[in-house]
């Protein structure tokens, strides 16, 4: 593939991204009140935070915070510098912030099978919505924020990183994989928990011998980075985990 090609691809997905990106902020122009009761979530744990509550659950009184605040965190750092309302700041922020999925999915295909891999699934992502499923079930672009999808993205970008750690082998990449597997995990647990699983996959796949001569040593060394980047993703994710493990020690 000529380098010309990778660039007419690049430059492809740049303009879809932003005609995607045009919809978006269209479609969500004439609102300024969501339709998804997750969304009065997030809202909710955004003005527990402005309150000065901010591991307080925002629905159950003297409760600890239960869900993934990402979203919520995002919101009330908007609000506090706008001063403009949390509904409508959730409904304006919406297509640029689920842009980053797209974009994660596109690295990730990008570094896995190249450029028309990348505007294979960058076509997949915009174009492949179903009517009659619910939008936060698959990954494709929406114009609305749902922490499902920002996991999503968080989830691709740790993949993305994670592979470029296998290649090169540099701590930045190393680190980069943990701290977007813990911004999954304060997006949506499913995110994180998919990485986790591909962690345990990876671990068995590559000790497969070691496992079987139970060469506990040479196990523990071939899975330190994978320790690293579970280490690094908890410690990232901690303010959400945390607060949990001390309110109901569990």
């Amino acid at each position: 593939m000529t380098r010309t090609f990778k660039w007419i691809t690049i430059i492809l997905e740049i303009i879809v991204l932003l005609i995607a990106l045009e919809v978006s902020v269209l479609s969500a122009k004439p609102f300024s009140w969501p339709f998804s009761w997750d969304a009065l979530r997030d809202i909710g744990i955004a003005q527990s935070m402005l309150d000065g509550h901010f591991f307080q659950d925002p629905i159950m009184e003297g409760e600890v915070n239960w869900y993934n605040p990402l979203v919520g965190i995002i919101i009330a750092i908007i609000g506090k510098i706008s001063h403009l309302p949390l509904p409508e700041i959730y409904v304006k922020i919406g297509p640029f912030v689920t842009l980053l999925l797209p974009v994660s999915l596109v690295l990730f295909a990008y570094k896995l099978g190249g450029a028309m891999a990348s505007l294979a699934i960058l076509c997949y992502c915009i174009f492949a919505r179903h009517p009659l499923v619910i939008e936060w079930i698959y990954g494709c672009y929406l114009p609305w924020l749902y922490a499902t999808h920002l996991g999503k993205a968080f989830f691709f970008l740790f993949l993305t990183a994670l592979i470029v750690y296998k290649e090169n082998r540099k701590n930045t990449s190393l680190i980069l994989s943990g701290v977007f597997l813990g911004l999954a995990f304060l997006s949506h647990t499913s995110a994180f928990v998919e990485g986790v699983l591909i962690l345990i996959f990876i671990a068995i796949w590559e000790n497969k011998k070691e496992i079987k001569a139970l060469a506990f040593n040479k196990i523990f060394n071939q899975t330190r980075y994978i320790i690293a980047v579970g280490g690094i993703a908890l410690l990232v994710s901690s303010i959400y985990w945390l607060p949990i493990l001390i309110k109901y020690q569990f």
